[in-house]
């Protein structure tokens, strides 16, 4: 979709991109505002593809952003600006009008969100065990202390 976009775009899509970008940076990576802003941009390339297969997969690239904002959300400093620049990186190639660009920037993104995403489940992951091996080794002892009591 980035690809067409960056043949077929207009002047007010880029300008409507743009403003998407800059609310996201202004969110503070946090809850709705990101999550709208980050939505209205994706569906805007769709928009700007001037594709209507794309333009009707709306409501599964709705769907898939919606999970990835349950696992990326919040974000904050180097994360937030990262975000924000590789989007505006997408922008680019598409008012640049060269598709090779503004592909392998989406791509990017989609990179950058995955990487993300795995990184926070390694993360809780590691939480759980540990946090599952406390309560183990808790449990041992209790059971212990109430061995020897009796």
């Amino acid at each position: 979709a980035a690809a067409l976009a960056a043949e077929r775009r207009s002047r007010a899509e880029i300008a409507h991109l743009r403003d998407c970008v800059r609310r996201m940076a202004r969110s503070g990576g946090a809850g709705e505002d990101f999550a709208k802003a980050d939505l209205e941009f994706h569906l805007m390339i769709g928009v700007a593809s001037g594709n209507p297969l794309m333009r009707s997969l709306a409501a599964v690239i709705e769907a898939a952003l919606v999970a990835s904002f349950q696992q990326n959300l919040p974000l904050a400093g180097d994360d937030l600006r990262e975000t924000a620049a590789s989007h505006d990186a997408i922008v680019d190639g598409i008012e640049a009008k060269d598709p090779a660009a503004a592909s392998a920037a989406m791509l990017r993104v989609i990179d950058l969100g995955q990487i993300r995403i795995v990184d926070r489940m390694r993360a809780r992951g590691e939480s759980a065990s540990r946090g599952t091996k406390s309560k183990a080794a808790g449990g041992s002892r209790q059971t212990g202390k109430r061995r020897g009591k009796r």
